[in-house]
C-alpha cells in the first residue's frame, strides 16, 4: 500500500518513519520541494487506528518553511506517549511529543546542547524503550571533519535527555544508524558506512556506552539507511540486499534493491534466512513492531532513472 507519493508539491517523498502503539500506526516521511538532502522540505503524517488497514489522509506535521527539516526519528514512551526528533538544517535537533497516538503534537523542543555537535541530526526512523524503559535516540554529525554516530537516552519517559558516547569507528566515518532493544536487557546498533561491503554493528548494555563497531558480513551495505526493529525476543533487520546484483553504482556497490528483512534470535549477532519483500528498486526503510511481525514503511521504485529519487514510500505489515 503507497501511503505518500512522489510529485506535484513535492517533487520527492523519501525518509520514512514508523511507530505503533497498540492498533495505532502512525507512519511519517519528508515532503521535499526538490529531490536534495539540503534542499527547502516538510515532514508529513498519516495515521491509522486499525493496525494498518486504512489510513487518514497525508497532513503537514511540521512546515520547513524553506528550510531542511529531516530526518523524522521516533521513538515510543512506557506510557505509549510518541516522541518524535528532526533536525532543521542539520544544525538544530527539535523534539516533538504527541500523548494521544499521533493525534496531536505538542510544540517542539530544542534539543540541539544534549549533543553539542555544529552539525547534528537523529536517526532516521526509529529509536528504542529498552527492558528498564529507558529511551534510546541515534545521533550522528559532526564538530569537526568526518562524521561520527552516538546516542541520546531518557529516564524519565522523554522529558530530559543525556548524550551517550561515540560509537567507535574502525571504518572511517559513520553516519545514520537505527537501534533496537536486546532481550538481555541492552541494545544493538546498526550503522551506515561506505568503508566496506557490510553493516557495522555495535552492542551496549545500557544504550550509552558500545562496544567497538564490527563489520558484520551477513548484512550487505548498499551504502543506504536500514531499520531495526526488536519483535519481542528477536530482532529484525531490513534493508536493500543487492549482493548479488551487478554492481553499477559508486565505489563498485550494488543498487538500492531488492528489499530483505532478515532475524535474528541473540541481539543481533547471527541472523537467519533472507526473507524478500520487494525486489524492485528500494531504499531507505523504517520498522516498528506489530506483536509478533513487524510494521514496514520504505522508499520503493524509480523517478528519472534514480536510485535517489523514489516513486513513493510504501506499507506493509509482514
Amino acid at each position: 500500500m503507497e501511503l505518500f507519493r512522489s510529485g506535484g508539491w513535492y517533487r520527492a517523498v523519501r525518509i520514512p518513519a514508523i511507530a505503533a502503539v497498540g492498533d495505532v500506526v502512525v507512519a511519517l516521511a519528508v515532503g521535499r520541494l526538490r529531490n536534495s538532502d539540503h534542499g527547502p522540505s516538510d515532514l508529513l503524517i498519516r495515521r491509522s487506528a486499525d493496525g494498518g488497514a486504512t489510513w487518514s489522509r497525508s497532513q503537514v506535521l511540521e512546515r520547513g518553511w524553506w528550510r531542511t527539516t529531516d530526518n523524522p526519528t521516533v521513538v515510543v514512551d512506557g506510557r505509549g506517549r510518541i516522541h518524535l526528533f528532526f533536525q532543521v538544517g542539520y544544525r538544530r535537533l527539535f523534539q516533538r511529543t504527541s500523548m494521544d497516538a499521533g493525534v496531536t503534537w505538542r510544540a517542539r523542543i530544542d534539543r540541539t546542547e544534549v549533543v553539542g555537535w555544529g552539525r547534528v541530526a537523529p536517526g532516521p526512523g526509529t529509536g528504542a524503550r529498552l527492558v528498564d524503559g529507558r529511551l534510546v535516540v541515534p545521533v550522528w554529525g559532526s564538530s569537526g571533519r568526518g562524521s561520527q554516530t552516538t546516542t541520546i537516552v531518557s529516564d524519565d519517559d522523554g522529558e530530559t535527555w543525556t548524550a551517550g558516547e561515540v560509537v567507535t569507528r574502525a571504518f572511517g566515518s559513520t553516519s545514520e544508524a537505527t537501534v533496537a532493544a536486546t532481550p538481555d536487557g541492552g541494545a544493538v546498533m546498526s550503522v551506515r558506512q561506505s568503508e566496506v561491503p557490510s553493516r557495522i554493528v555495535s552492542w551496549s548494555a545500557d544504550g550509552v556506552s558500545w562496544s567497538k563497531a564490527v563489520a558484520v558480513e551477513e548484512l550487505y551495505e548498499p551504502v543506504c539507511h536500514a531499520a531495526l526493529v526488536a519483535v519481542g525476543d528477536r530482532v529484525a533487520f531490513v534493508n536493500p540486499d543487492s549482493r548479488d546484483a551487478p554492481r553499477t553504482l559508486s565505489g563498485g556497490r550494488g543498487p538500492r534493491e531488492n528489499l530483505t528483512l532478515r532475524w535474528s534470535s541473540d541481539g543481533g549477532r547471527t541472523w537467519g534466512s533472507r526473507v524478500v519483500v520487494d525486489p524492485g528498486p528500494s531504499a531507505y526503510t523504517s520498522a516498528a513492531s506489530s506483536g509478533d511481525g513487524v510494521h514496514l514503511l520504505w522508499e520503493h521504485g524509480m523517478r528519472h532513472g534514480s536510485w535517489y529519487w523514489p516513486t513513493g514510500i510504501q506499507y506493509v505489515r509482514v
